[in-house]
Order: C-alpha cells, then structure tokens, then sequence
C-alpha cells in the first residue's frame, strides 16, 4: 500500500511539474508571515493597553493641574488687590524713595517689590518698628511728631509739621533739600572761617599746643633716660600720626609750621584736609551741630597715638610690640609697664612753675612683681623725685632704694566698731620704729 502511494504521488508530482513546489514553499512562506504578524498585533496591543493607561494618569494630571491652576489665578487676583494699596499718592512716595516704579501697574510694581525684598516678612515688621523708633521718634528734632498708622493692613509713616501732617517721603525730600542748602552756606562758611582763623588765631593755638606736646614728650623722655634698666635699656615715648588717613602727617607738618611761611599750595592742601575731614565726620554724624563738628574735627589728639621704644646700649632702636614685650625678663617688662606712667607724672610736675609736693597715688600698685623687682620700682620713683601715696593689702615698701617712707597698717577686727591705725616711719639708714 505504501509503495502504491508512493508511485501515486511521484506520478502526480511528475505531472504537476515545478509550479506545484513554488506554490508548496509560497504557501510555508506566507504562514511563517502569517505568525509574525499575529505575534506583532499581540505586542501592539500590550502597548496599546500601556498607552491608555498613561492616557489616563496624563489626563488626571492635567486635570489636577487645571485645578491649581484656577487656584493660583485666583491667589494672584488676591494678592494684587491686595498690593493696589501701593499705588496710593502716600505709599507710592515712599517707594519711589526705595526705587519701586509705581507708575506701572500694581501686578508690576508688587513683583518688583517682592523680588528686591529678600528679608522674612517678621524681619522686615522688625526692622521698620526699630528704625522707627530709632530714627523718627528719637531721632527727628523738636516740631515734628510721627506717628505710624495702617492702611489696608501695610505700616506707613506720617510726620506731623509746622506745614501739616506730611508722608515720609515728602519729608525726606524737603530734609534733603534743606541739608543741601545749608550744605552750601556751610561750605562758604567754612571757607571764609578757615580764611580768617584757622590760619591765624586758632591756628596758632594748635601749633602751641603741638609745641607743648613735643616739648612734654621730650621732657617724658629725658625723665626715661636717667633711670635705665639693668640690662641698659632706655625706654623711649614717641607721640606718632595714627592711622592712614591721607595728608595727616602733611597737615600736621603744617600745622606746626607759622602761617606766614605757608606757600599758596600748603595753604590749599591744609585747607582741603580739613573740609574733607569736615564732611566726613558730618556724613558719618548727620545730628552733630556745626560747633561741635569743628571741634571735633580740630581735636589734634585724635590724630597722634602713643608708641612706646626700647633702645639698647648697643644704639638699636625697636618699638615695643606684644611680641617683644614677650621676650622681656620680668623686671624690664614691669619697668616698661611703670615707667612711661611715672615719667609722664614727672614730666608734668617739672613743667610747673610753684615748688611743692610731686604727688602719685597708687592703688594695689606692683601686684605680681618680686620683692627685688618692687624695691627698683620704688627706687625708680625715688629718682624721678616723686612723692608717692600708695595702697595694698601686703606692700610694706621698706627698701634700701627708698630713703623715707610712713606706713600706717589699718587693722579692723569685728565686731570691735572703729578701724586702728598702726603708724610705721622708715628712714633708710636706720631701722623701722612704731610710733
């Protein structure tokens, strides 16, 4: 049977001939096609169901979205009613002061405020309450009365004057144009005030009394000069320009110098330092009066310091500075500590014209110092030919270096009432008696 078929078939085949194969592997082609479409569609429609389901998520997004959206539109609409109150003639003012330009529309000016303001709102309330407090009401002189109301909720500042109740920045203008117009007579007048006195009458009081500093610095140290240290060092005081300001030391040169040598340029350049300093201080003390700017401004003072030297047998010269302060042993820094004082005390009485005690007074003086160190301090003071009244718990001052001294030990013992003192004279060459 099975051969039967087969020869069937082969005869079949043979009669069909080759269109009958290409339609057999057309037909196994379209199949396999076939397949790969149905497996493509089976992943179209997996994708498909993702895509409807983003669709979904994206729709409810959009939705939620349109939600806030209406929610800060209706904020916004708030909020800039809320800022309209910034365009009234008061608050505008004040924020074209802070330059704010009101003169747009109030969504502008709010969004212009709010993006140059970088401070929390309770900052902001904090600041203004202290410099109200601070500059209006303690600050503006006498006729004006502030007050600071509300409208709609935002803090504005009113002044009451002789012209009526006026915003702040109202009066700030008129403030400003009143300094500048004193501005201007003060400058004539300081020129015309310089012209006619600083280079003459007080001019040569400066220049005695920067004369008279010299000459004090000089006795200071001629005072320094007879009482070395053990090591040999001199202590030395100078009185310096402090700081850097510029032309100081040109200033003070001149200054020091008599008017009738001063050539045109010195003349301007000391002018102009003292304008300069004028307007300095008076931008950075707006309430001074002009009286007490002058003063101030005059203070030669405040335009020297006090450095201290230390010079050496050798001839060197080194400024004292913590560093070298450091270095020292303990009887030179304690000599460098006192003796400025001492000799500045001594300086002052030589340059009196009456005879009569050179007095001192020390509280708790050389706390920390050694007996040997205390004796050279007492006998520093001996040779600067002082007369020294001195308090301590434990300080008995009997000291070769000391030629005459009285002591009184105060003694208290409660409940006892009343204090007794206990006198002690002590002379040098001879032992200490109780008197």
């Amino acid at each position: 049977f099975a051969l039967n078929e087969r020869s069937r078939y082969d005869q079949l085949k043979a009669n069909v001939g080759g269109d009958a194969q290409r339609a057999v592997e057309a037909l196994t082609t379209l199949r396999e096609l076939h397949t790969l479409q149905q497996t493509a569609v089976s992943q179209l429609g997996a994708r498909l169901a993702e895509a409807g389901v983003k669709v979904a998520q994206l729709t409810e997004r959009i939705e939620g979205f349109n939600y806030n959206r209406v929610a800060l539109e209706a904020a916004l609409s708030t909020a800039v009613q809320g800022f309209e109150v910034m365009l009234s003639s008061e608050i505008a003012d004040v924020l074209n002061v802070d330059g704010v330009d009101t003169t747009a529309d109030s969504h502008s000016a709010a969004t212009r405020l709010l993006t140059a303001t970088s401070d929390p709102p309770g900052d902001a309330a904090n600041r203004m309450e202290r410099a109200y407090r601070e500059i209006l009401l303690d600050g503006l002189r006498a006729g004006h009365d502030p007050s600071m109301p509300k409208i709609d909720n935002v803090d504005v500042v009113r002044v009451g004057t002789a012209d009526g109740d006026l915003s702040i920045g109202t009066l700030a203008r008129q403030l400003r144009d009143e300094n500048d117009r004193i501005g201007q007579l003060l400058s004539k007048q300081e020129r015309e005030i310089f012209e006619t006195h600083l280079l003459t009458r007080v001019g040569d009081a400066i220049r005695q009394l920067l004369l008279d500093a010299d000459a004090l610095e000089h006795r200071i140290n001629q005072e320094m000069s007879r009482v070395p240290t053990e090591s040999g060092m001199v202590v030395e005081l100078r009185w310096e320009p402090t700081g850097d300001e510029p032309d100081l030391r040109s200033a003070i040169q001149a200054l020091r110098t008599n008017p009738e040598l001063l050539g045109p340029d010195r003349r301007d350049a000391l002018r102009d330092f003292f304008m300069r300093r004028i307007s300095d201080l008076r931008s950075s003390e707006p309430g001074r009066s002009f009286s007490e700017t002058l003063t101030a401004v005059l203070d030669y003072r405040m335009w020297h310091q006090f450095v201290l030297y230390a010079r050496f047998s050798s001839g060197k010269r080194q400024r004292v500075t913590r560093t070298f302060y450091r270095g020292l042993s303990g009887g030179e820094a304690a000599t460098l500590l006192h003796l400025p004082l001492f000799a500045a005390a001594a300086a002052q009485y030589s340059n009196g014209s009456q005879n009569g005690p050179r007095l001192i007074a020390l509280d708790e003086a050389f706390v920390g110092i050694d007996d040997k160190m205390r004796a050279r301090l007492m006998g520093l003071l001996t040779q600067l030919d002082l007369d020294v009244i001195l308090t301590s718990h434990e300080f008995w001052g009997f000291y070769d270096t000391v030629p005459a001294l009285v002591l009184y030990d105060l003694v208290r013992r409660p409940p006892t009432p009343g204090v007794y003192a206990q006198r002690f004279d002590w002379v040098a060459d001879t032992t200490s008696t109780a008197g």
